[in-house]
């Protein structure tokens, strides 16, 4: 199963509209984006059905920390993107792709694409296959714990991995790029460092997160031990995707559900709308590649029985034709039954006379 982060792509296609001058048209938005997508799908076939799952851009997190991912909208502010026309030709795109596409797009309110994502390989994904999360996005290789998980950057165009150290820092330390404050530092978060108390990497490397009681084992002596252990609390149920509230899971498999079917009746407007947009020789391509492996397996020929008998080899100019090698033989055999001096005209003597 491919499992794509809707707006990781959207906005590598942006963007790359940008390097080359063009405007942040809707025609010019699509193309670029389903012209990836196609590309994606051609590339990564092997791993199943495409599922798309987009963010709502409304967060749950924010009930437990009301900071969560506030200074990014504050950068965003300052950048020379129209974010907010960028959302809505994005909103627009989702939309027609809902309406005309057979791939199965998945939202729900308040929750995030990581979110889907995560509940999709907990929950839905086979665990005896291969499955493929197309993202750039750092948070998701947590999932990559599961060894039937992998992870493909957009924007690096390589494959990520798993790493627990940079998860353990992630959690103590904090995550600036969605406003989640260190272990030490309360709701009054700021991005600035307090420098009051620091996670070196060698203290890094001596806290034990395997457990609650471990992590408490370890500042047991500190006086603001309660204060850090609530603050690491909040951290993992931001940051660790297995920390997903279970009143969402069923909300998930109704949405799953529903796109499925939806994408299902979607097929059938395919043609028409991606030919209207200049789109569909790229998805004949994939329909057809589909079809035909990058690689089918060569077949072996047949081994032979050990009891057959094994024919001689050929010399070099022999015939390919059996027929004519038995007329040849038999050209042979008379020739050397023949007594010295008679013509190959002259029948054979007979051995009566």
């Amino acid at each position: 199963m491919l499992l794509l982060d809707f707006s990781s792509l959207f906005i590598q296609s942006a963007f790359g509209l940008k390097k080359r001058g063009l405007i942040y048209s809707k025609d010019h938005l699509r193309s670029a984006f389903l012209s990836r997508l196609f590309a994606i799908i051609k590339r990564f076939s092997k791993y199943g059905k495409l599922h798309i799952f987009a963010d709502s851009g409304k967060y749950w997190r924010v009930e437990i920390f009301a900071g969560y991912k506030k200074k990014r909208a504050e950068r965003r502010q300052n950048d020379d993107v129209d974010w907010d026309k960028l959302h809505g030709l994005q909103d627009a795109i989702i939309d027609e792709m809902r309406e005309n596409l057979p791939f199965a797009i998945v939202s729900i309110d308040t929750m995030e694409a990581d979110d889907l994502i995560a509940l999709a390989c907990r929950f839905y994904a086979p665990k005896n296959k291969r499955h493929l999360i197309i993202s750039s996005d750092k948070d998701l290789t947590q999932l990559l714990r599961a060894p039937n998980i992998g992870q493909w950057s957009v924007g690096k165009r390589s494959f990520l991995q798993y790493d627990p150290h940079a998860f353990k820092a992630q959690l103590l330390r904090g995550d600036s790029s969605d406003s989640v404050p260190s272990i030490y530092r309360g709701d009054e978060y700021l991005i600035k460092s307090s420098g009051r108390r620091k996670l070196t990497d060698a203290r890094l490397k001596e806290v034990d997160i395997s457990t609650l009681e471990s992590f408490r084992a370890y500042y047991k002596n500190d006086s603001e031990i309660e204060r850090i252990t609530e603050n690491y609390n909040r951290n993992r149920a931001l940051i660790d995707l297995r920390c997903i509230p279970r009143r969402f899971l069923p909300l998930f498999r109704q949405a799953l559900k529903t796109a499925l079917e939806r994408a299902e009746s979607s097929a059938l407007n395919a043609d028409r709308y991606l030919e209207k947009h200049n789109l569909l020789k790229k998805f004949q391509a994939i329909k057809q590649y589909k079809e035909t492996p990058i690689a089918p397996p060569r077949k072996q020929p047949p081994k032979a029985d050990q009891n057959e008998r094994k024919q001689p080899p050929q010399g070099r100019n022999a015939s390919a034709n059996p027929a004519r090698n038995a007329s040849n033989r038999r050209r042979r055999n008379f020739r050397r039954s023949r007594p010295n001096g008679q013509n190959a005209s002259e029948p054979a003597p007979d051995r009566d006379a």
